[in-house]
């Protein structure tokens, strides 16, 4: 008999004990319980799986867990799977769980946080690389490496969870419409991003990852100038373009056209006089 699982319903109500290869083939709702594990220093660990592996092979993630046993918790199930994936013993503290649509079968995902100290003696089976990144450095990843789509979808319900979406402001030229926005006199734009998050999903139009970094969508609705005044903001430079036609009402979108060395050198609009 393979591994076994809880059944659950919409409302993640135990029904019945199955075969999580029944589960996961029938589309039957069960549990996986993960974890987002980082340094004191703040940086994310995220790794590959291997070639070989049965689901997702290759793909990079920065959520290690699994499926959550019979009559085990969430929380428990956390702490195993880091036992078991990461050699290292710590209490997970949950977050938050909601009904993941999956990419290959629906189930509940309750999402942990950790912060480990410990030197990692990784199972080779489950992960084949693994690394210590910054949230810049780890923005950037997502846009060149190819990611478990079930943890990019987690990763911007944590962000949101965690009120870490970044302040996005559009600032237009007055007489110019919305989806002509936000342009000025020189054919260029400015958009306005607090701290170092995503700022497509931020947004609510990208539905990939776009860092501080790689700006590539500006906000629908545009927040008054003086707006940019109040909080503390970077801007950057940025063009129009087609990036979003089609997908938002009126919205023409924009390309990115922000490079590092741009960012480096923005200013803060409360800190500039």
């Amino acid at each position: 008999m393979g591994e076994l699982v809880e059944q659950v319903d919409d409302q993640d109500r135990v029904l019945r004990v199955v075969e999580r290869g029944e589960a996961v083939r029938h589309g039957w709702l069960h549990r996986v319980a993960t974890t987002v594990c980082r340094r004191p220093d703040g940086r994310i660990l995220v790794h590959r799986r291997p070639h070989t592996a049965p689901r997702f092979p290759g793909q990079y993630n920065w959520l290690v867990g699994g499926a959550v046993d019979v009559g085990e918790s969430y929380e428990d199930a956390a702490a195993r799977e880091l036992v078991e994936e990461l050699g290292v013993r710590a209490s997970p503290k949950f977050a938050f769980k909601y009904l993941c649509r999956g990419a290959i079968s629906p189930y509940w995902l309750g999402l942990h946080e950790a912060v480990l100290t410990e030197e990692l003696v990784v199972d080779a089976s489950e992960i084949a690389w693994h690394e210590w990144l910054t949230l810049e450095e780890f923005h950037e990843a997502r846009q060149r490496w190819s990611f478990v789509a079930d943890g990019l979808d987690a990763w911007h319900r944590y962000l949101e969870a965690r009120d870490l979406l970044p302040e996005f402001v559009g600032l237009r030229t007055p007489g110019l419409g919305r989806a002509e926005n936000p342009l000025d006199d020189s054919g260029d734009g400015r958009a306005v991003v607090r701290g170092s998050g995503d700022a497509g999903l931020g947004a609510n139009v990208h539905r990939r990852g776009l860092a501080v970094g790689d700006l590539g969508s500006a906000k629908h609705e545009l927040l008054e100038d003086t707006h940019d005044l109040a909080v503390d903001v970077g801007q950057a430079g940025i063009l129009p373009g087609q990036s979003d036609e089609g997908r938002v009402d009126g919205w023409k979108g924009l390309v990115r056209r922000v490079g590092h060395r741009r960012v480096s050198s923005c200013r803060s609009p409360r800190s500039s006089g």
